[in-house]
């Protein structure tokens, strides 16, 4: 078959049980073709216009399929037709919820958006009838899109998000679709191996997540918020990974500070995809620092406890001095031997530590450079820049725009 019938045969599919539009879009985001009889009201909720530089952006950059979340929590595929490295066109499929979303849940999303009462009344009426479709069965759809259009295959996982680049986590609620006893059960086994990577410090932890995303379809109960349910989700993911950082090396006082961190940028989070990037990135951070900690096991307790130390006030103003009196060693006892077993010395670790933790918020926040920079105890933000630079090669904003097309 040639593309234009695997398109008409993937669209025949993905409706026959759920009410799946089907976009089809010129390179210029003009509106080609769909199936959706309310083409109106959801072209203008989605806004492809609008998204036209970043859509134009993650083609140039990657050209995998790009989900897109709106401000109504909807969710977006879109996939490329491409010739050579240009684009011939831009598929999309949606919208769909990834859970159940009570009348009420849809009130707090519409609410100051400045709508008529009419126009509300319609919208969240047609918000009811958005079809809910499992995140990895969603994903899944994306992929197959892709195949159909370029005939490359690639997996559910390699889709990208709109914001902060991140694997998909999922977060969905409610279809479905097999027994509870076996999901589970397969569920569990693939959670087990991710706390286990993290108690390794194993960095291949990319195929883990795509088997949870494959096995799990969300939270399976119907508390009618799904950004409530999914923070519930993610923080008992937050907890459990902390506990696993302990059991591989990671010290309570770091694990535990973490924890706090995470949970608090977590609540803080407004949107589902929000959610999901603050889940990747704590997982990796806490993978990452447990991988660290067993690199070094040649390290003595003294710089040991002043690595610690500095990773447990990474927000405050440290220097050397501080840190000595801090664990009663001498300044030039300590600056030796630090010197000696780390090979750099503790004002370049400070250093290098504050801006791992910057990079962390430029991925994981929308916090600006100059807030981060007060954050960190840097004495002003052209020194956090010029740090920054020395240590990255990228200015802090040009670091975040380039996170951003990943």
């Amino acid at each position: 078959m040639d593309t234009e019938q695997n398109l008409e045969l993937f669209r025949n599919l993905i409706s026959l049980n759920r009410n799946l539009y089907y976009w089809k879009y010129s390179p210029e985001m003009e509106l080609l073709w769909t199936n959706c009889p309310s083409r109106r009201l959801y072209s203008t909720i989605f806004g492809l216009r609008d998204r036209r530089q970043t859509i134009s952006g993650h083609f140039q950059s990657s050209g995998v399929p790009l989900i897109i979340i709106d401000i109504f929590e909807m969710v977006w595929i879109c996939a490329f037709e491409k010739q050579g490295e240009v684009c011939r066109g831009i598929h999309v499929i949606g919208p769909a919820f990834h859970t159940d979303a009570s009348r009420e849940y849809l009130n707090q999303l519409t609410a100051g958006h400045n709508l008529s009462i009419n126009y509300k009344k319609a919208l969240i009426e047609c918000l009811e009838m958005i079809p809910v479709v499992p995140t990895s069965t969603y994903y899944e759809y994306g992929a197959m899109l892709h195949y159909c259009l370029s005939g490359e295959r690639i997996c559910s996982s390699d889709l990208a998000y709109q914001t902060e680049g991140t694997l998909p986590v999922s977060v969905s609620g409610a279809a479905k679709e097999e027994p509870l006893t076996h999901q589970h059960a397969g569920i569990w086994q693939a959670e087990l191996n991710m706390l286990k990577m993290v108690e390794e410090g194993n960095l291949n932890y990319k195929a883990a997540f795509q088997q949870v995303s494959q096995l799990s379809s969300g939270i399976k109960v119907r508390l009618g918020n799904p950004l409530r349910q999914a923070k519930d989700s993610v923080l008992i993911f937050v907890t459990l990974c902390s506990r696993a950082a302990i059991r591989g090396g990671l010290s309570p006082e770091n694990a535990y500070t973490l924890q706090d961190l995470y949970i608090q940028t977590l609540e803080d989070c407004k949107t589902i995809s929000d959610c999901m990037a603050v889940s990747h990135t704590m997982y990796e951070d806490f993978l990452k620092r447990v991988h660290k900690c067993r690199q070094k096991t040649d390290v003595s307790v003294c710089v040991k406890s002043c690595c610690d130390y500095i990773d447990m006030h990474i927000y405050e103003k440290t220097d050397l001095q501080m840190i000595a009196d801090r664990l009663n060693y001498t300044r030039y006892y300590l600056s030796r031997k630090f010197q000696k077993e780390m090979g750099i010395s503790i004002n370049d670790y400070i250093r290098n530590r504050k801006v791992e933790e910057a990079k962390l918020l430029l991925r994981s926040t929308s916090q600006s450079v100059l807030e981060i920079s007060n954050i960190l105890n840097f004495c002003s933000r052209s020194h956090f820049t010029d740090s920054f630079r020395k240590v990255t090669g990228l200015s802090p904003s040009r670091y975040r725009e380039e996170e951003q097309r990943l």
